[in-house]
């Protein structure tokens, strides 16, 4: 099955008359450039994209910051880790996830 975002193009140089390019989506897939619906779509992903992967990292940002508050107690990020779940289970490790996700997704 073909990629409908992308179209496979023939280049037209004289330089390599066998390369092959991708070239934009058909209309129908796209938007116009500085359209509402272009924001919105940018919006969406930057929401994703910043959002998201901040979320992910919020158990080692906790430990990072538990090291940096105690590091006698935590040490390394590995005992990090093992102490924070030893002692409040590994639902502590996602203690902050949701202003982590409101803040960057905003």
């Amino acid at each position: 099955f073909g990629n409908p975002l992308f179209t496979s193009a023939k280049c037209e140089s004289k330089i390599n008359p066998t390369r092959t390019i991708a070239a934009a989506a058909p209309s129908e897939y796209s938007c116009e450039f500085g359209s509402a619906k272009y924001y919105a779509l940018c919006g969406f992903g930057g929401l994703l994209s910043c959002g998201l992967t901040h979320t992910a990292v919020v158990p080692l940002d906790l430990v990072k910051c538990r090291i940096q508050v105690d590091a006698a107690k935590y040490g390394n990020i590995v005992k990090g880790f093992k102490v924070t779940i030893a002692e409040e289970g590994t639902r502590a490790l996602v203690k902050g996830w949701a202003p982590t996700l409101v803040g960057y997704s905003m």
